[in-house]
C-alpha cells in the first residue's frame, strides 16, 4: 500500500487509472492509495497516461504539463538549447523568466547547484554583465565544463549539501542579497536536503527556485517541504508562459 498525492495524479487521471483495470481507492483528502504493485504499477499506469493523452480529459494546465514532458521524453535531450555554445538543459522560456528575474530584481549573488557543461552559469552570468550587477557561483560534484566568466565562481564538492560546502556557500552570501537555483540531483531526499541547506540563505523577497518538478520525487519534495516553510510561496505569475520544467516551484520567500 503506498500512498500518492493527487495534486500530482489528478482526477481525471485517478478515472483513467480506475478504467485500466487499477485497484485504486480514495480515503481522506487528496491522496491516492494504490494496491498491488504499489508505486511501479501507478506509475505505469501515468506513463500510458502520457503515451495516450487523448484516453484523459485533462485540464489546460495538466496538458502543458504533459506536452513538456513528452517532447522531453521524445527528443531525448536533442532540446537541449544552447547559450555561446555551452548546453543548456532548460526550456527556453524557464531561460527568459531568469532574465526577467534578474532584471527586476538585481540580486547580488545567484547561487546555482548542478554546472553540467556551464552553459546555465554562463547566461546567468551574462544576464548580470548586461544588466550591470550581480555574481554567479555554481556547484558540481564533477562539472563536465567550466566556461570562463569575470562573474562566474565555480565549487565543486563531495556534495551540494555537505556541511563545508554550505557553511562556505553561507558565508559568501553574508550580506549579499541572494536568489538560489536548484538543479543537481533530483530524488526526494536530495532535493528536500537542498531545500534545507539552501533556503535561509535566500534574502526577503527573492527566489528560490527548484528546477525540474515535472519530475515526481523533485515534485513531491518541494510539496511536502513548503507545508512546513510558511516563508516560501509559489509564485505561479512566473508560469506565465505555461511551459515550464519548473512548475509549482519558483518559490518566493515572503517578509512574515
Amino acid at each position: 500500500m503506498s500512498d500518492i498525492k493527487t495534486s500530482f495524479f489528478p482526477q481525471e487521471l485517478v478515472d483513467y487509472l480506475r478504467k485500466s483495470g487499477t485497484d485504486v481507492v480514495i480515503e481522506g483528502t487528496g491522496v491516492l492509495q494504490c494496491c498491488g504493485e504499489a508505486n511501479d504499477h501507478v506509475l505505469g499506469c501515468y506513463k500510458r497516461a502520457m503515451l495516450h493523452p487523448a484516453e484523459v480529459d485533462w485540464t489546460s494546465r495538466q496538458a502543458l504539463r504533459w506536452f513538456t514532458r513528452r517532447f522531453m521524453d521524445l527528443h531525448d535531450g536533442a532540446w537541449w538549447c544552447r547559450w555561446r555554445g555551452h548546453r543548456v538543459a532548460k526550456m527556453p522560456t524557464d531561460l527568459w523568466m531568469y532574465q526577467q528575474i534578474l532584471f527586476d530584481m538585481k540580486p547580488d549573488l545567484i547561487v546555482e547547484t548542478g554546472t553540467w557543461e556551464g552553459g546555465s552559469a554562463t547566461f546567468l552570468a551574462d544576464i548580470c554583465e548586461t544588466i550591470g550587477h550581480g555574481k554567479v557561483i555554481s556547484i558540481d560534484i564533477a562539472p563536465k565544463a567550466t566556461p570562463g566568466h569575470d562573474r562566474i565562481l565555480y565549487f565543486s564538492g563531495p556534495s551540494s549539501t555537505a556541511p563545508r560546502v554550505v557553511a562556505d556557500i553561507a558565508l559568501g552570501a553574508r550580506d549579499h542579497t541572494t536568489m538560489v537555483i536548484l538543479d543537481s540531483a533530483h530524488d526526494y531526499q536530495h532535493v528536500t536536503d537542498e531545500l534545507n541547506a539552501y533556503g535561509p540563505l535566500v534574502s526577503p523577497n527573492h527566489y528560490l527556485i527548484v528546477e525540474d518538478t515535472d519530475m515526481f520525487d523533485t515534485s513531491m519534495a518541494v510539496e511536502h517541504w513548503l507545508k512546513t516553510h510558511h516563508e516560501y510561496t509559489a509564485d505561479t505569475q512566473c508560469e506565465v508562459f505555461g511551459l515550464t520544467k519548473n512548475p509549482g516551484s519558483y518559490l518566493r520567500k515572503v517578509v512574515l
